[in-house]
């Protein structure tokens, strides 16, 4: 009889706004779109009207410095800058106002139902060059729709929820350049995140991976 493999879920995180830090969560609704209040809001470029994302670094990666929480049940989402400001999705006008001085772009944060062209940039390199030494910044960048393959009318990149263990996280980490942040920082996270302080293996975890 095969034995029953336990894993225990460490940490919770969630994303409320597209390539923004996130927040730990202690308990969280999952529903057919993933976490609640997951990905429901987004910076878009008011010039292309295109989604900024941090899959595209040469132009978004300043979006990787702020960080964006709930942290009360209205659905508004707060803001928080590397200075100390912040701001909120309830005062849009002076929300974008910040973020457009601090990505130094023409931007809007914007409600998920209110992207009608949910497409973005992202940095499309070779492999294979990359391996040998090429830099990142200078690889090709494609212009495409969000994942396909995610529920519709979400702002997720592939899965509305990736569950990744410790050990692969390890793995990645030893193998010359691959971090945690590229890993999950893009993702709805349930488990051990960039952003959370380094622990041990999962209970039972060892033998999944």
């Amino acid at each position: 009889m095969a034995a029953i493999l336990a894993v225990m879920i460490s940490e919770i995180w969630r994303y409320p706004v597209k390539a923004m830090v996130g927040e730990a969560l202690a308990e969280i609704r999952v529903g057919e779109r993933g976490l609640a209040g997951d990905r429901l809001w987004a910076v878009v470029d008011q010039v292309s009207n295109l989604v900024a994302s941090a899959k595209y670094p040469r132009k978004w990666e300043r979006l990787l410095s702020l960080s964006a929480s709930m942290p009360n049940k209205d659905g508004h989402v707060a803001v928080s800058f590397p200075d100390g400001k912040t701001g909120s999705t309830a005062s849009r006008g002076e929300l974008d106002e910040l973020l457009c001085d601090f990505l130094q772009a023409p931007v809007a944060v914007t409600h998920t139902d209110e992207i009608a062209q949910r497409i973005l940039q992202r940095t499309d390199p070779d492999v294979e060059e990359l391996l040998n030494g090429a830099p990142l910044h200078l690889s090709p960048v494609a212009t495409g729709p969000i994942g396909t393959g995610a529920p519709a009318g979400t702002l997720f990149d592939f899965a509305p929820i990736h569950i990744i263990a410790r050990a692969t996280l390890r793995a990645l980490e030893a193998d010359g350049g691959a971090s945690r942040s590229r890993v999950t920082e893009s993702t709805p996270v349930l488990g051990p995140t960039p952003r959370s302080p380094a622990a041990g293996p999962l209970p039972g975890a060892q033998g999944s991976n």
